[in-house]
């Protein structure tokens, strides 16, 4: 199984448990994390740590937001242009690390187009989703691809040995070549191969753009066309910050 989701209430350790994996393989990784943030030693809100050192607030008390979960305003400026970048794989063998999969960040739809092609994708996934949720929450639940773990205060310790066996195994299909018996990628190991696929899938993008704006009718305010058009727009200018996000670094 190439898509590994934790569940589990609050603070049993999901996203420790998911740390332990990714550090056991020293192996190509984009992604992000969800942190709390305390003031005073009181949780005021919920902050997005990308793999490659980026920082966005995901929620907080004091964020003024049409979209709320409790006392916390969800930022979805963040999630859009912090976490989905993120989420695009740095290299044809990278593994995705997605914590978590919750009711804020679904309240992006970028988020969850974004999410869809990542489990989709040869790419292994690992990461956390919500005990409980909305529809599309359920889904990916649900979805064959998918091995949904619980963890517990009682099985996490030995959570860590067991499912960075399936990881490891995952990533080695996806480097036959390698004369190494173990992975030793680094993080930072940004490779001109992984621009190579992310520039070639933007120009797959682009031409489906100019494709789909060759059937927009003369007028009518959201035909199904649009919306594609919108989709394919969104997912564009992911790919094209992950792009350059990768630049950056090579500079």
């Amino acid at each position: 199984m190439k898509n590994i989701l934790f569940t589990g209430p609050p603070r049993c350790g999901k996203s420790t448990l998911i740390e332990k994996i990714v550090q056991k393989i020293d192996i190509p990784a984009s992604g992000f994390f969800t942190r709390e943030i305390r003031e005073k030693s009181r949780r005021v809100g919920f902050s997005i740590d990308t793999l490659d050192q980026k920082q966005g607030v995901l929620a907080h008390v004091r964020v003024k937001s049409r979209w709320r979960v409790g006392k916390y305003g969800v930022n979805l400026g963040d999630i859009d242009q912090i976490a989905v970048p993120s989420m695009m794989p740095a290299t044809s063998d990278s593994l995705i690390v997605i914590d978590e999969i919750g009711k804020m960040e679904c309240f992006s739809e970028r988020f969850k187009k974004t999410l869809v092609w990542v489990l989709d994708s040869d790419h292994p996934v690992i990461g956390s989703i919500a005990m409980k949720g909305n529809r599309f929450i359920q889904e990916v639940k649900e979805r064959p691809d998918v091995l949904l773990v619980t963890v517990t205060l009682k099985n996490r310790d030995e959570l860590p040995n067991r499912y960075f066996t399936g990881v490891y195994l995952k990533l080695r299909e996806l480097s036959p070549g390698s004369e190494n018996d173990h992975l030793t990628f680094k993080r930072s190991n940004v490779t001109v191969n992984s621009l190579e696929i992310l520039e070639d899938r933007l120009k797959k993008i682009e031409k489906k753009i100019e494709d789909a704006k060759l059937h927009l009718p003369a007028h009518s305010i959201k035909p199904p066309v649009m919306i594609t058009l919108l989709d394919l727009e969104d997912e564009r200018d992911a790919v094209m910050a992950r792009i350059n996000s990768i630049r950056k670094k090579n500079v």
